[in-house]
């Protein structure tokens, strides 16, 4: 199950944002790069991360043991939910979604800043005990669920907070457990897509860095006159092509925007 894990966190997620640059050429020359044509990743493509994750793609982490040490902003789903920090949502402008198997003895759900419009909570029925969302007028501990400092805010003198969405079903971690089982099979099929000993695969940025230098010396508060350059860059991107230069046989799986930069990459 680990090496599934791996596989899912390092092909899977990385694959569902699919744009090649594909290294070509024959004999001891020089290898060219070539843009491959871009692929819109929406609902209609054949790769995109809801086709690659399927429900997984609501979530930022899917694991059967999530163990959180410290400040984290993150939604998730996992069997066993281990922490002793808050939970900030404050990237998530729709409903943010979770799903709890199960907390440690004594564990708690502390959740603290949130930009989401709501949240849904799936967790078994033990979860929720204690939890009583007509007693909450203020930021603290209500059962196994703790509201810290910007979880909510007072509006008109009342504690307000988004809206929760309890889930209670005994049998979550079932879901968990799909979601797992789905991306560890996608990975699986991904991986058999590059099991080519002929080239070497990359996964990961293709950018392009944009730097300059003052004409003058640099002064606070003052407009600067300056030469402006740009070129394209990104680990993956850089490895690749330097590979290609010593006439290496790789492909490139990135992702880049549909703009001016896009196009020079």
């Amino acid at each position: 199950m680990k090496k599934h894990l791996r596989k899912v966190l390092s092909v899977a997620l990385a694959s569902a944002m699919t744009l090649g640059l594909v290294i070509t050429g024959s004999g001891s020359g020089l290898k060219s790069v070539e843009a491959a044509m871009a692929v819109k990743q929406d609902s209609a493509s054949e790769i995109n991360y809801a086709a690659i994750l399927g429900g997984a793609v609501d979530y930022g982490i899917v694991a059967d043991s999530l163990i959180q040490k410290g400040h984290m902003e993150s939604t998730f789903a996992t069997n066993l939910y281990t922490t002793d920090a808050n939970n900030d949502v404050d990237y998530q402008e729709k409903t943010a979604h979770f799903i709890i198997g199960g907390l440690p003895e004594g564990g708690k759900i502390t959740l603290g800043k949130t930009t989401a419009t709501s949240l849904y909570i799936e967790a078994p029925h033990k979860v929720f005990e204690g939890f009583d969302q007509s007693q909450i007028t203020k930021d603290g501990t209500y059962g196994n669920f703790v509201f810290a400092e910007g979880f909510g805010k007072i509006v008109d003198g009342k504690y307000v907070y988004p809206p929760i969405t309890e889930v209670k079903n005994q049998n979550a971690s079932a879901n968990v457990n799909r979601l797992v089982n789905r991306g560890a099979k996608m990975a699986e099929i991904l991986a058999q897509k590059a099991n080519d000993d002929d080239y070497v695969l990359a996964i990961g940025a293709c950018n392009v860095d944009i730097y300059g230098k003052s004409k003058i010396k640099i002064k606070t508060h003052y407009d600067h006159p300056a030469l402006i350059n740009s070129s394209i860059g990104g680990v993956s991107r850089n490895i690749i092509c330097n590979y290609a230069l010593l006439s290496g046989n790789g492909k490139l799986i990135t992702a880049y925007s549909d703009d001016t930069y896009g196009k020079m990459m």
